[in-house]
């Protein structure tokens, strides 16, 4: 497989907050490739296998995890995979960083130790909140360019879900 990497600049054009919700619906087989920006998946539905250079961990419905900038990935052996990639600009995080680090669990799920990738494992209940909290992400940072309100919006929405999987963890 090819390892190329993705950059902010394929995603944040035109964007006041440099976060984009992609629904991959169904995702298909993605060669390893890495990013400059920190990406958040979220298991809708289906299975397939989640390629690190060193490792494959099968992913199901329920499970969500974090990306950093330069981690090389990939997807294989899909069976119906449906994910939501929440994708986050750099700058993004480092507004509240010292806040978030200090929610439990964030250091581990969101700042892992190099070369892990710590997967949440949320219940049905959680599964439900989580997706409708990244929907909603979705729709307003889609309507950021039309109102500045809607970026503020989606942030305090985005910093939401990081507290939420913070809690779930």
């Amino acid at each position: 497989m090819s390892n190329f990497t993705l950059h902010e600049t394929m995603f944040f054009r035109e964007n006041r907050l440099p976060v984009k919700v992609l629904l991959r619906d169904p995702e298909i087989p993605f060669s390893l490739h890495s990013h400059d920006f920190y990406e958040l998946v979220v298991v809708v539905s289906g299975k397939g296998d989640h390629l690190l250079l060193n490792d494959k961990r099968t992913l199901h419905e329920g499970m969500v995890f974090f990306i950093k900038p330069g981690v090389v990935h990939g997807y294989a052996e899909i069976d119906h995979l449906v994910l939501y990639d929440v994708l986050i600009g750099r700058r993004v995080l480092s507004r509240h960083l010292h806040d978030l680090k200090e929610v439990s669990g964030f250091q581990e799920v969101f700042l892992q130790l190099e070369g892990t990738i710590p997967l949440v494992r949320l219940n049905s209940h959680q599964h439900n909140e989580i997706i409708a909290l990244v929907s909603a992400i979705k729709e307003e940072s889609e309507q950021q360019d039309y109102a500045n309100v809607s970026a503020a919006m989606a942030y305090s929405k985005l910093l939401q879900l990081l507290i939420l999987i913070c809690r779930f963890h």
